[in-house]
């Protein structure tokens, strides 16, 4: 999947990456989010089922799980 010309840049990335994304997110789906893990060094792809593009308070709980079990694995 095509990305914007300088996103290779993000191999240089160090920082420890979680890259969410939506099962029915029609914009970005999880494909692109496969590609920026590939380009990430330390990247993780939790895909949230049922997710589109926005973000509505039913998955708020999911999300929010997702960014806190990467922050507890990366103090």
């Amino acid at each position: 999947m095509p990305l914007p010309r300088g996103a290779d840049d993000l191999r240089g990335v160090t920082a420890p990456t979680p890259v969410v994304r939506g099962t029915e997110d029609l914009f970005h789906p999880p494909g692109s989010g496969r590609h920026l893990v590939g380009l990430l060094p330390d990247a993780v792809l939790p895909v949230v089922d049922g997710l589109g593009h926005s973000l509505p308070a039913v998955v708020h709980r999911v999300v929010a799980d997702a960014v806190l079990d990467h922050v507890r694995r990366h103090p």
